[in-house]
């Protein structure tokens, strides 16, 4: 509850009256001037009524209500689109007098400034709102500013307040202050991400569950013949209903064209290729470009390389770059695209093309292939970058190229089991052998012929996770202690 100051005569002040918006509030308010030391200020409730008049003393700075009040309310002058909130009412009427905005509105209460910039907001979400306020205020301002999406202002750094600027300097002076065009609020302000920039991002959201999120740049990677293209074209059969879905397949023979067309047609996407239909890359891409609004859009690119040479850094900045403003308009993207021959130390496949690729995508996601006896492909995924919660899962492809998904399978693990064969075996030989100091099974693979490091690595990896093959604790002096399990 507010404190208030009853002295006002009650039988000279005026009736209060309800006015249905901040518009017909604009009738009533005051033109502040003259010598007079009391001031009549109308006074309105969060809904944008007025409920009374508070008297101002301009001498002493004191505000005096004529009743209770027992909820945030605020003073106005003027009118207008344009809305300068002050966070006391001495400066609201200080900086009126200098003319600045058509509208100026102060809280009764410095901590009343909150809730009545949320309730101007959620009241009149398309006024501009800018907050020129007290030094002494700014734990205030700057929840309110957050809160109505406002800018806002203080006097310059010797003063605490406007009215004591205006004291010192005048009405010219604050003026010009306030209008000037080579501050930093100014220069950043179109720098700024505002609602309009925001509109059409929607919340994260799978368009197929642990490989596709909307409006995300995704890379998907695989050594040929892993699978890529068949997986996609049948991810994109899945999503066909609720997603508009163009597949730029740039990467098949002359025979394969017909068979893609079809399917596509037959499952409810766009199959689209330049060569066949005489039509150039960067009309399509001017096109969507052009377009404004991109939701519920899904490219799929296949492959990337055909559009874009992924080991030159300056044509993937600026291609990446175009997507991105894409994805800003609703759009999804996902991106076809190779790995090396060569894999790391541990199996894992690695990314054919420069960094900025992975720095600048949301998620890059591998493909692992195994070719099983019964002529069918397992394909595993695994999730390198991602912004989003990702488990891996593993597709099962047949040899008349039918995809579905499958219990997952870790094709790393099982690769890097193939990989560490020989050190595996010559690790089991030594333990058998009752050596089970570190140092002893190192020396041990080394006499076989395997690197100390490769040993050690295989030591390591395999004594930790769900399907390790020994354990390993601490013995005397420090040293590592292996157990087969």
């Amino acid at each position: 509850m507010h404190n208030t100051n009853t002295t006002l005569n009650p039988n000279t002040a005026e009736i209060p009256r309800e006015v249905d918006s901040v518009s017909s509030a604009e009738e009533i308010g005051y033109r502040v001037g003259g010598e007079e030391e009391n001031i009549s200020l109308p006074l309105f409730d969060c809904n944008h009524n007025l409920i009374s008049h508070c008297s101002f003393n301009k001498k002493n700075g004191h505000t005096i209500t004529p009743i209770e009040i027992t909820k945030p309310c605020y003073i106005q002058f003027g009118g207008g689109s344009e809305v300068i909130i002050s966070s006391c009412i001495a400066d609201a009427i200080a900086l009126h007098q200098t003319g600045v905005g058509t509208r100026t509105i102060a809280p009764l209460q410095p901590e009343d400034l909150i809730d009545i910039c949320v309730h101007l907001k959620r009241g009149f979400p398309n006024h501009q709102h800018f907050i020129l306020g007290r030094r002494d205020h700014s734990h205030h301002i700057v929840v309110a500013k957050q809160e109505i999406n406002a800018s806002s202002e203080y006097p310059p750094a010797i003063y605490n307040s406007w009215s004591e600027f205006i004291d010192q300097k005048g009405v010219v002076a604050v003026t010009e202050f306030l209008h000037r065009n080579d501050t930093e609020a100014n220069a950043v302000d179109s720098f700024v991400v505002k609602d309009d920039h925001v509109r059409n991002i929607e919340e994260q959201r799978f368009i197929f569950e642990n490989l596709i999120i909307s409006q995300h740049i995704i890379v998907i990677c695989a050594e040929p013949n892993a699978g890529k293209t068949t997986i996609m074209n049948w991810v994109c059969s899945k999503i066909s209903e609720t997603t508009d879905v163009r597949y730029l397949n740039l990467d098949c023979s002359g025979s394969e064209l017909k068979g893609y067309q079809s399917f596509a047609q037959n499952n409810g996407f766009e199959f689209i290729n330049f060569d066949i239909t005489g039509t150039k890359e960067e009309d399509f891409f001017k096109v969507i470009k052009e377009s404004k609004d991109l939701t519920g859009k899904l490219y799929v690119l296949d492959t990337m390389k055909k559009l874009v040479d992924p080991m030159k850094k300056d044509q993937m900045k600026t291609f990446m770059k175009l997507l991105r403003t894409l994805c800003i308009k609703g759009a999804t993207f996902v991106l076809l695209a190779h790995t090396n021959k060569h894999k790391t130390k541990d199996g894992l496949p690695v990314f054919e093309g420069v960094g900025d690729v992975k720095a600048d995508c949301d998620e890059l996601i591998y493909l692992t292939p195994k070719d099983n006896e019964n002529g069918t492909k397992t394909v595993t995924t695994t999730p390198d970058k991602t912004r989003g919660h990702f488990a891996p899962i593993t597709f099962i492809i047949t040899p008349d190229r039918s995809v579905s998904l499958t219990e997952y399978v870790d094709l790393v693990a099982e690769n890097r089991l193939r990989v560490d064969g020989p050190v595996i075996s010559a690790i089991r030989d030594a333990l058998a052998a009752g050596k089970t100091i570190q140092k002893d099974i190192v020396e041990a693979c080394n006499s076989k012929g395997i690197g100390k490091r490769g040993s050690r690595r295989a030591l390591e990896g395999y004594s930790m996770g769900e399907n390790r093959l020994w354990s390993k604790t601490k013995g005397d002096n420090n040293a590592w202690v292996y157990t087969m399990i």
